[in-house]
Formats: C-alpha cells, structure tokens, sequence
C-alpha cells in the first residue's frame, strides 16, 4: 500500500497508508452479517405465482407487483415488506458508510495514538446521555473519532487522504474534472472569488 502523511489543522503530522480493496470488502461483508443477524430484511421480498404443473415460482416484488388486485390485505402486507427492505436497505448504506470512515481511519493511521487513561471523556458522554459501548475496541474507536480527530474537517480530510491512497490506480486529475461537474461545485471565477450574478 502506499504512504503519505496528513496534517491536522493543529499542525501534526500524521503518516498515513491506503486501504485495500479487499480489507474494504470485508468491513462492508461484516456490516451486512451484523444486519442479517439482527434480521434486518435485505433481501428483496418475493412473491409466488403458481405454474400451470401446480409448482410454485418465486419472484422478486418491485414497485409495480405490490398491488394484488381484490385483496387489500395483501397489498398492504406487500407494501409493509417493501418499505421494511427500503429502510433496511436504507441503513445498510448509514452503516456502511460509518464502517468505512472507521476502516480508514483504523487502518489508515500507521501509527495509531495512544488513548489517555483519563476517563473523564466517557462520564461526559454518559451524563448527555450519549451511547457508550461496553466493548473496548468501540470504546476506542469512538475516542479516536470524537475526542482525538475534534474536527470535522481533520476527520474528512484525512479519510480523503487515506482513500487517495488506497486507490492508487486513479486518474485524480480526472475526479477532480468530475466533481467539478457535480451539481453545487464551484467552478470558473467564482472559484477565484469573481462570481457574476
């Protein structure tokens, strides 16, 4: 993988290396599994029409075959598994764009800092009645991306640092010309500060 180094906006460097691909796969693997477990429907609900030898065909529903005409409490059973998978589909990204932050910051700093011994971090967290994991890794995670990085720049930054350096193959002369045609981009003069209305 390759190096780099990053500076926060305090001025400390940090070294820093990309990502594979494949450590990538396998957080979003993991995130998935954790969803299944929990018996989160990401599988796209099915319905079944019956052949003419009796047999029953599975297929998957789509917005357009969950109606079932002359029964209303089917289509409302279809329509309730449908928006479930929606919003569990839904979440699968939330979570797996959160593990992908964490894969990259985790992984990303070569040398992770080490977390004070000072606990007065989590008594503030439980006094606002904020969420605090009882696992250790967590409770480390959670310390180096809300107490260590305490900036939403220095967080976006450096996970756009450490993904430049795990997509070692990309033209980024090329996404920059792409992200500049995104809706919302500054482009031109009114990227120098001479806009015109």
């Amino acid at each position: 993988m390759r190096k780099g180094t990053y500076t926060l906006q305090d001025g400390t460097e940090i070294a820093i290396q990309g990502a594979s691909p494949m450590l990538g796969r396998d957080v979003l693997l993991r995130v998935e599994a954790e969803m299944l477990a929990e018996g989160l429907p990401l599988e796209v609900p099915q319905y079944s029409v019956q052949s003419v030898s009796g047999d029953l065909i599975w297929h998957d529903h789509n917005p357009s075959t969950l109606v079932v005409e002359d029964d209303p409490e089917q289509t409302a059973e279809n329509i309730r598994l449908w928006r479930a998978h929606k919003a569990a589909l839904k979440e699968q990204a939330r979570r797996a764009e959160s593990a992908s932050a964490e894969l990259m910051i985790v992984w990303g700093i070569i040398d992770l800092p080490e977390m004070p011994d000072d606990d007065r971090w989590i008594r503030r967290r439980v006094l606002l009645g904020l969420p605090v994991p009882s696992d250790a890794n967590a409770i480390y995670r959670l310390w180096l991306t809300t107490c260590w990085l305490d900036s939403q720049q220095d967080m976006l930054g450096l996970i756009n640092a450490i993904q430049r350096l795990s997509f070692r193959e990309a033209n980024w002369e090329r996404v920059a010309q792409i992200e500049d045609t995104f809706p919302g981009s500054v482009q031109g003069e009114a990227a120098e500060g001479g806009a015109e209305e």
